[in-house]
């Protein structure tokens, strides 16, 4: 769905993405069951990592790393939203991941 479409799930659902988001303070097996689908989520975001990393015009980076980075970011954008949506808008936010790709692609 793209960043900004995440991103205005999350703005639409403050109160589920608010809860997912302080994962800790889940009950136990709703937290068994959100660290089971953060850590699919990070295995499919290694393979893109890796598939996009070989595209890669320059040195080698590390998939596993950037895609622990991407899920943190992603974590801390859907924050950013939540907290101070006038200044940090879908617009804004996918705009610089978009940017931020593109740097990592071209190396």
């Amino acid at each position: 769905i793209g960043v900004a479409g995440f991103l205005s799930a999350v703005r639409a659902n403050p109160a589920t993405w608010r809860l997912l988001l302080s994962a800790e303070q889940l009950p136990e097996a709703a937290r068994a069951q959100y660290d089971r689908s953060r850590q699919s989520l990070l295995e499919q975001l290694t393979l893109l990592a890796e598939a996009g990393l070989s595209l890669r015009a320059s040195g080698p980076l590390d998939p596993v790393l950037l895609a622990r980075l991407i899920l943190v970011g992603v974590e801390e954008a859907a924050r950013l939203v939540l907290d101070d949506p006038d200044t940090f808008t879908e617009d804004r936010l996918a705009a610089f991941v978009s940017e931020l790709a593109r740097s990592i692609q071209e190396g």
